[in-house]
């Protein structure tokens, strides 16, 4: 490693950093968080000239400032490392933007164009920013997730000079029931996409191709890439009474990976929940605002119904107990879309289970 270059010492404030590195390595950007004014967050970078085992930082620019508190960020850098492009979430308590830069990178440091709007929310929570930015830094890509609206979005931007034009957002393709954490590519001419998020009603990962212009995205078919039971495993956060030298990072880490569980399990239940009452064309639940206060009379009876269909469910495992012994032949089982899809997949699981030619 060459010497350390502490641009932003001054700042005790300082962190949640970000690099992006040119394809020869002979520049870099970073962006970082700090001076926190009223709990809010401004975001600052640095460009670097890399040469070896040295490089010269130019620090301190700044990107936004803490107006509005920025929440999460992402950075992308061209391969010649002359534009870079910077996505990030941020509130001031009440409302919820999604922003975006583009900045010309040199030895004096980075220009950043003024900050485009791509989303602005009056109560929608906004979160997991991503950007992606061509080789030849012509056009960027940014995605980013809605929270209330359990929907994942992208824009595209085109780049001339220091300017950047951004569409308005669209919806994943196929994506509008609950997607999250979107992850992006895109191609070194920036004519072609790639995305991939989860999808919390499917319970699994999907992904999908894309044509890129300046005016949009054209999704091609959505495919699913892997699917996910709708389970919790809390064996590391219960063996962590166990094992009491564990050091406190690593405890941390446990509890964080597990509330990161618990929160998507969360957003999980409700795009069931909506998913459900959409295909019965019914509220099953009653509401007060935004809190869910009991259950409507139909909503009652879909109760009943659902704990029959547990119970079937439990049946047909032991329909495979019984008949554990027979290695061979054709099980049929009739059911609707909702039990094939939440009911009946770990049923048939375990009842494979030593049952390779059933």
């Amino acid at each position: 490693w060459g010497a350390s270059h502490p641009f932003a010492a001054s700042d005790p404030d300082a962190g949640w950093a970000q690099l992006a590195l040119s394809e020869r390595g002979d520049r870099g950007v970073a962006i970082w968080q700090g001076d926190v004014v009223g709990g809010r967050y401004s975001l600052s970078s640095a460009a670097a000239a890399i040469d070896g085992g040295l490089s010269t930082w130019i620090g301190g620019t700044p990107i936004a400032d803490a107006g509005f508190g920025v929440s999460e960020t992402a950075l992308d850098l061209s391969a010649d490392g002359r534009r870079a492009a910077v996505v990030w979430t941020e509130t001031d308590g009440a409302r919820y933007r999604v922003r975006a830069v583009t900045g010309a990178v040199s030895a004096a440091g980075v220009g950043w164009s003024s900050p485009a709007t791509l989303a602005d929310y009056p109560t929608d929570v906004v979160t997991h920013p991503a950007v992606a930015i061509s080789a030849d830094g012509s056009r960027a890509l940014a995605a980013w997730q809605s929270d209330t609206a359990a929907d994942a979005f992208v824009a595209v931007g085109a780049i001339d000079g220091t300017a950047l034009v951004w569409t308005s957002g669209t919806s994943l393709p196929g994506a509008g029931a609950c997607a999250s954490r979107p992850a992006i590519g895109l191609s070194a001419d920036g004519a072609r996409a790639a995305a991939v998020w989860f999808d919390c009603v499917g319970a699994g990962l999907e992904g999908a191709g894309a044509a890129v212009s300046d005016d949009g995205v054209a999704w091609g078919s959505t495919s699913e890439l892997s699917a996910r039971p709708l389970t919790l495993n809390v064996d590391p956060l219960l063996a962590l009474s166990d094992d009491r030298d564990r050091s406190c990072s690593a405890v941390d880490g446990v509890a964080r990976a597990h509330l990161a569980q618990i929160d998507q399990k969360i957003a999980d239940l409700r795009a069931l929940r909506r998913e459900l009452e959409e295909e019965l064309g019914i509220d099953i639940f009653e509401r007060n605002g935004k809190r869910l206060t009991g259950l409507t009379e139909p909503g009652k009876e879909v109760l009943h119904i659902i704990e029959r269909l547990l119970l079937e469910a439990e049946n047909l495992q032991r329909a495979g107990e019984t008949y554990a012994g027979k290695d061979t032949g054709t099980l049929s089982v009739a059911a609707t879309h909702t039990q094939t899809r939440y009911v009946l997949p770990r049923a048939v699981q375990n009842f494979q289970i030593g049952r390779a030619h059933v």
